[in-house]
């Protein structure tokens, strides 16, 4: 008989609380308008000398590219928190740094080479390509930014170096 009581009463108990309860949506407050994933810069691209670092983020409203605190840089789709493309960089607390390009310079006798611009994370250089090395030599640009755009791809200066 006592052990029917204690059931009755937990029942009764629970379905009072269960009436007047919130759910757990209904008791937080308006978070107001959207600001985006934790630790997104407020750009979408790194300049010159830019450094992204461990749990910072480059974001658009569909793609983030998160260099994370194990040392990898991953893109990610945001509705489904997908990973499509990673550096493979796994050295913990590094962060990535944009270098951009320059085209070859004759100064007096001496000829300089072109340089790529490049995104280092640790040891690891991701090259990317300035407009004439990728074959356009009409229009001689410098790859002066990493950037994400929105269609999910990874730029460093006129190259995609990462997509979803």
């Amino acid at each position: 008989m006592r052990r029917i009581k204690t059931i009755v009463t937990a029942t009764m108990l629970a379905a009072a609380v269960g009436a007047t309860a919130t759910t757990s949506a209904e008791a937080r407050p308006d978070p107001g308008p959207r600001q985006g994933p934790f630790g997104c810069a407020a750009k979408d691209f790194l300049g010159k000398g830019d450094r992204l670092r461990p749990g910072r983020a480059l974001c658009t409203p569909d793609y983030l590219l998160r260099m994370q605190k194990n040392g990898d840089l991953v893109l990610r789709e945001i509705a489904t928190g997908r990973a499509c493309w990673h550096s493979r960089t796994f050295v913990p607390g590094v962060s990535a740094t944009f270098r951009p390009g320059r085209h070859g310079v004759v100064s007096g006798l001496a000829t300089h080479p072109p340089v790529p611009p490049e995104l280092r994370i640790g040891r690891r250089v991701i090259k990317g390509e300035n407009i004439e090395q990728a074959g356009l030599v009409q229009d001689p640009r410098d790859g002066t930014t990493a950037n994400l755009n929105d269609k999910g791809e990874f730029w460093v200066g006129y190259k995609v170096v990462g997509r979803c």
